[in-house]
């Protein structure tokens, strides 16, 4: 009998063993998972606390081209940490928000206020896995981004550079347990918000007789060679016409009344516009008449940009006639022709009024607009560079350093160039918009500014 007894010991004791070791496994294993699930909860009930706050955007554009914007935001995180850490960045919007990651040229910073202005936070570089908080799901592989380490509930400031078809994001990161998860995000679209460029609709009054500084004389126009041009977009198409462009010239000789030339814009039958030019002479009664008249295109587009200049003088080979051409935005003539109108008589003049646009009702926007006057032939090419540059350029881009040094280089060639500048890049737009007049006087370049009797109005590009 106690031969026997001692293996059934035993096996009591080995028994006993193995369930106290699956226990102490089990416990382990629960435990385990416990402390895991703990750490998620964890994880996610702070994802579920972080509050993001970003101010409306202020914004200017960056010439001369105008295709991007420096935007800013004021920017606060509520969470229930003493630091985050967050990644600014710039992504295109045609990427899922959601998956959208920052890479190496990220085109954000975040900075914070001084009483001597605004400080760039430290930041560092981070090269990570960075996972959800849900279910610890893997989401993208940072490599060397830049991020910032920040206090929460604190107010920051998020600088941006973009352009139109890009969003702006913001991710919150927190590093818990040997990993990075991305507690919150949020993203901006600063074009729906009304950032863009700003393009007058209707001018007030510029009369270039005595711009401020101007020393005499100054030629404005001439009957050697005068040149007018400006880029527009047609947005709406109405039956009546409405003038887009007044040029008033005062000509020069006793008894020789002032003449314009008017741009009319109207509707044509198929939806666009049509646009007729006139030459008309003014009395001293405030009445005119029409020396000439012509459509000189027809069914242009809305919503789209196009060039038109007029040039008339003797050394073009127009003393008495005025040629007027348009183009499309690909610079491409509208006609094969130019349109000729005739202005009656030979005529020189030293000053010009100019309007733009038209305020009640808006049909059309003006971005640019600019004039030159020829003193010689030998000033020719540098004459028609002129118009030829602001065209190649494109309606949003700032001519005013091309201009510029167009006529520096043309002493004794160029009498003047006029320029005006319409498009605004932030918000509001200015009521007044002065141009600049460039002139030559005894062998010195002459700066001025052209000044405005009235108000602008505007409308968001």
């Amino acid at each position: 009998m106690p031969s026997s007894s001692i293996p059934n010991f035993m096996l009591v004791i080995v028994t006993l063993l193995i369930a106290i070791s699956a226990f102490v496994a089990f416990s382990l294993y629960t435990s385990f998972v416990s402390v895991k699930t703990l750490g998620q909860e964890y994880v996610i009930g702070l994802s579920k606390s972080v509050q993001i706050s970003l101010s409306p955007p202020t914004y200017s554009g960056i010439p001369p081209g105008y295709n991007y914007f420096n935007v800013s935001f004021l920017l606060s995180i509520t969470a229930p940490l003493k630091y985050i850490t967050v990644i600014p960045f710039v992504a295109p919007s045609s990427v899922n928000p959601s998956t959208a990651t920052p890479l190496n040229q990220q085109n954000a910073t975040l900075n914070f206020s001084t009483p001597n202005g605004y400080k760039g936070v430290r930041s560092f570089r981070l090269s990570a896995t960075v996972y959800l908080p849900q279910g610890n799901q893997y989401l993208t592989t940072l490599n060397n981004v830049y991020a910032y380490n920040v206090s929460a509930n604190s107010t920051y400031v998020l600088f941006s550079t973009l352009k139109n078809g890009q969003l702006v994001y913001l991710w919150v990161l927190f590093y818990y347990e040997g990993k990075w998860y991305r507690l919150d995000f949020t993203y901006v679209n600063p074009f729906s918000a009304g950032i863009g460029l700003y393009a007058l609709s209707g001018s007030g009054l510029y009369n270039s007789a005595n711009p401020p500084g101007a020393k005499a004389p100054h030629y404005v126009t001439t009957q050697k060679g005068f040149m007018v041009g400006l880029w527009f977009e047609p947005i709406a198409s109405i039956s009546k016409p409405i003038t887009i462009l007044n040029v008033t010239i005062t000509v020069t000789g006793q008894g020789k009344p002032p003449f314009g030339i008017i741009i009319n814009q109207t509707g044509s039958q198929e939806g666009g516009v049509d646009l007729v030019a006139s030459v008309i002479q003014l009395n001293g009664n405030g009445g005119y008449s029409v020396v000439s008249k012509a459509t000189i295109a027809s069914d242009l587009t809305l919503d789209n940009w196009y060039f038109l200049n007029f040039s008339f003088g003797s050394q073009l080979g127009l003393s008495r006639e005025v040629e007027i051409t348009v183009f499309n935005q690909q610079g491409e003539k509208i006609t094969q022709n130019p349109t000729i109108l005739s202005i009656g008589e030979e005529t020189n003049g030293y000053v010009a009024n100019f309007t733009f646009g038209s305020k009640r009702p808006t049909v059309a926007l003006i971005s640019q607009a600019f004039f030159v006057s020829l003193q010689s032939e030998n000033g020719i090419n540098a004459f028609y560079d002129a118009s030829n540059t602001v065209l190649e350029n494109g309606y949003k881009y700032d001519n005013s350093e091309t201009l510029y040094n167009i006529i520096s280089g043309a002493d004794n060639e160029l009498y003047a160039i006029g320029y005006w500048y319409f498009m605004y890049a932030s918000y509001p737009p200015p009521t007044q918009i002065s141009g600049i007049l460039w002139y030559w006087s005894s062998n010195t370049l002459y700066t001025a500014t052209i000044p405005e009797i009235g108000q602008n109005t505007y409308v968001l590009v």
